[in-house]
């Protein structure tokens, strides 16, 4: 079974009816990110062309600032999503930032 990895970056583009999408590729729509599963371009949420990754929030500025759902990338630029962790300081796009005992998954 092929295994397709998906590659998240903080500035997805988003979603729009003239992309071409690639397997693997993800793009922001109505709060969410997607992940497209098919290569078709649908419009996400409304056919199984898209795989739904996680929600859009804004990086935390503050120390001690709960998050949920954000996706970050780890010192080797490889992507995360902080399932439920506390922001501590530094970079707020980058997993070292947050606490050790976040709930983190790598993807």
């Amino acid at each position: 079974m092929a295994r397709i990895k998906n590659i998240l970056i903080n500035k997805t583009s988003d979603w729009s009816q003239n992309i071409r999408p690639r397997v693997g590729s993800t793009i922001k729509h109505n709060g969410y990110y997607w992940s497209n599963a098919t290569g078709i371009n649908s419009e996400p949420g409304l056919t199984n062309d898209w795989v739904n990754c996680g929600i859009v929030i804004d990086a935390p500025t503050q120390n001690g600032s709960h998050v949920v759902n954000l996706l970050v990338t780890d010192v080797s630029d490889n992507p995360h999503m902080i399932v439920s962790g506390t922001y501590v300081s530094g970079d707020p796009k980058k997993l070292e930032s947050y606490s050790p005992n976040s709930m983190t998954r790598a993807l």
